[in-house]
């Protein structure tokens, strides 16, 4: 399916283990030009298998798919214990990412793009730099031209001009 032009801005708290501002997860298909600035919350956590994924926009996408998640951003805290917790995306196995956080002890992979990337493209995706140190964590795909940066240089004109200086960023 299609997902465009959404957002959300509630605050979200859930005993879910895949849990998403936008969707909880995904199988194909494309999330394009959607936010999210609601704190996204869960305490669903078994640790048996380290199943917990939380994402701003996404919370898993699928490995036997070819989702894209494109234009979208997050603002929302992203608070949650599991395997992934990313600011855009808690885990992905395929597809392509395009462009913050708080975990709690025991999250095995924090991100502030993507939480586990295990096969997914990575390009063009942007983190604040003083929210997380790991762009992409447990990254086992391709990942490309994606970097942090500052509160001061994301509100520049050079920062719009890097992201083609499209309407979706202004």
């Amino acid at each position: 399916g299609i997902i465009k032009f959404c957002s959300n801005n509630a605050q979200i708290n859930s005993t879910n283990q895949i849990l998403g501002g936008i969707a909880g997860s995904i199988q194909g298909g494309l999330i394009s030009s959607c936010y999210n600035t609601g704190a996204i919350t869960t305490t669903g956590y078994n640790s048996a298998n380290y199943s917990s994924t939380v994402g701003g926009i996404v919370g898993y996408s699928r490995a036997d798919a070819n989702g894209d998640i494109i234009y979208c951003y997050n603002t929302g805290n992203i608070t949650g214990a599991g395997t992934s917790i990313g600011g855009i995306v808690g885990s992905c196995a395929s597809g392509k990412t395009n462009e913050n956080i708080t975990c709690e002890s025991g999250t095995k992979y924090p991100g502030g793009i993507v939480g586990g990337n295990i096969g997914s493209k990575v390009l063009n995706c942007y983190t604040l730099s003083s929210k997380i140190s790991t762009l992409i964590a447990n990254n086992k795909g391709t990942s490309t031209n994606n970097s942090a940066k500052s509160d001061s240089e994301m509100k520049t004109s050079e920062f719009v001009t890097l992201l083609n200086g499209t309407y979706y960023w202004y």
